[in-house]
């Protein structure tokens, strides 16, 4: 008996995991309906890498919060991804109400989250910065589920959220020119005293 193109391919998991680096969200869902073996590759890349921001869908509502739950293609209904697939989180500006913290209150630490990008993002005009904005300094769901994190890439001046990780081993700090602060101004100002 031939095995199907599919069957055959499945066969090699490196082959599959290496084409699902090089797809985007929508078409790693299409190629997860494949087969079986695709659907249990596909899905740790599904949810590798998730994003909180201003305006975009809640990233949790999709996963599992119980890191023991385990997923099977065979069940009727699909069971979550859970919460062990998450290896990095985009962070950009969100709202206290967005903050996944304020939304579940149960997330625990997530085992194996890697790398964390604080990013900042528009702020809509209709967002008041001192009210409603979560600060990063200041972001439960960063100080209790995020804690682990071995890497952290942030484009700002402010350090204060760097005092929540205790496991740190690399800081990426990514700043434009004109965020530097001005040395020649400084050295200046102390010159004239």
């Amino acid at each position: 008996m031939s095995m199907s193109p599919a069957a055959r391919f499945a066969g090699n998991a490196v082959i599959i995991d290496n084409l699902y680096d090089h797809l985007d969200q929508t078409n790693t869902l299409v190629m997860m309906k494949v087969k079986k073996t695709f659907y249990e590759i596909g899905l740790s890349h599904l949810y590798e890498e998730i994003t909180i921001k201003i305006g975009k869908p809640d990233p949790f509502a999709n996963i599992e919060l119980d890191s023991n739950v385990r997923n099977s293609f065979e069940d009727e209904k699909i069971q979550k991804p859970n919460i062990n697939m998450i290896k990095r989180i985009n962070f950009f500006y969100h709202t206290k109400s967005q903050c996944p913290f304020n939304i579940y209150r149960n997330i625990p630490i997530l085992p194996n989250l890697k790398i964390i990008n604080l990013l900042r993002g528009e702020i809509p005009n209709s967002i008041e910065y001192e009210k409603e904005l979560c600060e990063y300094s200041k972001c439960q769901f960063l100080k209790e589920s995020c804690i682990n994190i071995k890497k952290i890439i942030i484009y700002q001046l402010n350090f204060k959220v760097l005092k929540n990780f205790n496991k740190l081993e690399e800081i990426i700090i990514k700043i434009r020119p004109c965020q530097a602060p001005n040395i020649k101004r400084f050295m200046n100002k102390k010159k004239k005293k």
